[in-house]
């Protein structure tokens, strides 16, 4: 049950990205790293979307895991960055929950 919370982590970023991009008053609204934050959580939605294929190899499925995570990763250092210390949190979980997925990719599998 590792996947859903990343999937959920990365819809809370999601949310709390275009919140920082569009709200007045978080002290990033409209700014380049606020939209780039937007776009990490994309990135690492369109992973963990893609890990749920069954027509991937091994070796690809676990290189896109790594990516989602790398993309989680350097998200919640922007969050960081951008001093939104929620969206940091959130990306960070999502980030370790899809290195669990990475770690041991047959249990997730259904063959």
């Amino acid at each position: 049950m590792i996947r859903p919370i990343a999937f959920l982590a990365a819809l809370a970023g999601l949310a709390l990205s275009l919140i920082a991009l569009v709200v007045d008053g978080t002290g990033v609204t409209e700014t380049p790293g606020a939209g780039l934050a937007v776009l990490g959580c994309l990135a690492t939605l369109v992973g963990l979307l893609l890990l749920t294929s069954r027509r991937l190899s091994r070796g690809l499925w676990i290189l896109i895991a790594l990516l989602t995570a790398l993309a989680a990763a350097l998200t919640a250092l922007a969050g960081w960055f951008l001093m939104q210390n929620s969206l940091a949190a959130v990306m960070a979980v999502a980030c370790l929950a899809t290195l669990g997925v990475a770690a041991n990719p047959r249990s997730l599998r259904r063959t």
